[in-house]
Order: structure tokens, then C-alpha cells, then sequence
């Protein structure tokens, strides 16, 4: 995370796994898909022995909540891409998606949306850890 501004900061993310070549492994054992890994796609769409993902996003502290119901409220906008090897695609799945992050009593909870490539699009709400 890096600050741009008193309200707002941008970020990276990034993240890969590899069984090394043992295909032994039985039912793959990573997956891209769902809220925090391309949320344009169902949860664990893509099941893979192998990956590489990244995320670009944006932070924008918007106001704050009253005090019985929790803390700050953020605008989140990110850009996602991943690649799962050994998938017949070629393509490299991809999305941006829009949201508010509200620091709740209860924990965070996101509501937001996202926008992939091949039509996908998916509306939704996480409540918990947010990265």
C-alpha cells in the first residue's frame, strides 16, 4: 500500500503457486475465481496446478459511519488478471471491479461489483477479511 494523498492510497498484490511438475497431486490444488481472486468469475472456476495472479487498486477514504455502527467508509476500484497453466485457454482472465469497503462493528463488509473479459460479470458482498 502506498498513500497518494491524505484520503487515498493505491496498492499491488500479487500472488503464484506451483505443485513444481507433480502431477500427482490428484484433484488440482489452486484455484482463481470468487471475491478476492477474479470476482468477474465463479468461485474456483479455475482450477489449476499452476498460477499467476496480480491486482492493481485504488482506496478512497469517503466519510465515516456513525459511531454505534462502526468506522470508515471507502471507495475500492481494482484491476485484476490471472493465469492458470495447464488450462486449455489461452487467454489471460481478467477484470475490474468497483466497490465500498465500510469498517463495520461486525467487521469489514465490501458490496461492490466486477466486469471480466467472455461476458462474465457478478455482483456481490463479502463480510470479513477484505485482502
Amino acid at each position: 500500500f502506498k498513500p497518494v494523498s491524505r484520503p487515498a492510497s493505491v496498492y499491488a498484490q500479487g500472488a503464484f503457486g506451483s505443485t513444481f511438475g507433480n502431477d500427482e497431486v490428484g484433484f488440482p490444488v489452486f484455484s482463481l475465481g470468487g471475491v478476492n481472486r477474479l470476482g468477474a468469475y465463479g468461485q474456483n472456476e479455475f482450477m489449476t496446478n499452476q498460477y499467476l495472479y496480480g491486482r492493481l487498486g485504488y482506496l478512497h477514504q469517503l466519510g465515516r459511519l456513525p459511531v454505534f455502527a462502526g468506522n470508515r467508509i471507502f471507495g475500492h476500484a481494482a484491476y485484476e488478471i490471472g493465469k492458470p497453466y495447464g488450462n486449455q485457454s489461452t487467454r489471460l482472465p481478467n477484470n475490474a471491479s468497483l466497490g465500498v469497503v465500510m469498517e463495520t462493528i461486525i467487521g469489514p463488509v465490501f458490496i461492490g461489483g466486477a466486469v471480466g473479459d467472455s461476458g462474465h460479470r457478478k455482483i456481490y458482498f463479502q463480510i470479513g477479511r477484505f485482502f
